[in-house]
C-alpha cells in the first residue's frame, strides 16, 4: 500500500505535463463551468506538476494533502459535470482523455485513500 501514494503523485505529475501540452481539452471542461481564461489550463497544469513532484521528491504531510485534495476537486468536478450530462472529454491526459463517466469519478476517489495511506515522514 505504500506504493500507492507514489503513484498518484506521479500520476498528477504526468496528468500536468499532459495538460501544459495540450490544454484545450481541459479549456473545454473549465469553460463548461464558466472559467474562460485561456491561461487556466496551463496554471493547472502547472500546479499538478509542482504539487507531484514536490511530492515524490520531499513528501511532507502538507504536499500529500494537496494531492487529495486535487484528486477530491477533480472527482467533484467530474461528477458535477455528468450529473449535468455534460458530453465533453475530462480533459485530465490532454488528447487521450475519455469522455466523462462513473469510471473517472470512481479513479479519482479511489486515490482517496491517499489520506490514510500516505508514506509516513
Amino acid at each position: 500500500m505504500d506504493l500507492l501514494p507514489y503513484l498518484a503523485a506521479g500520476l498528477l505529475l504526468v496528468a500536468g505535463a499532459s495538460k501544459v501540452r495540450h490544454p484545450d481539452t481541459m479549456s473545454d471542461v473549465l469553460a463548461t463551468i464558466g472559467m474562460t481564461s485561456s491561461r487556466a489550463p496551463l496554471l493547472l497544469g502547472l500546479a499538478e506538476i509542482t504539487i507531484g513532484a514536490a511530492a515524490l521528491v520531499v513528501g511532507g504531510f502538507v504536499l500529500w494533502g494537496a494531492i487529495t485534495a486535487f484528486y477530491l476537486a477533480f472527482a467533484a468536478l467530474l461528477g458535477l459535470l455528468h450529473h449535468n450530462g455534460a458530453e465533453i472529454n475530462c480533459g485530465c491526459f490532454g488528447e487521450s482523455s475519455t469522455p466523462i463517466g462513473a469510471r473517472q469519478i470512481a479513479a479519482d476517489l479511489l486515490f482517496r485513500v491517499l489520506d490514510r495511506h500516505r508514506p509516513v515522514e
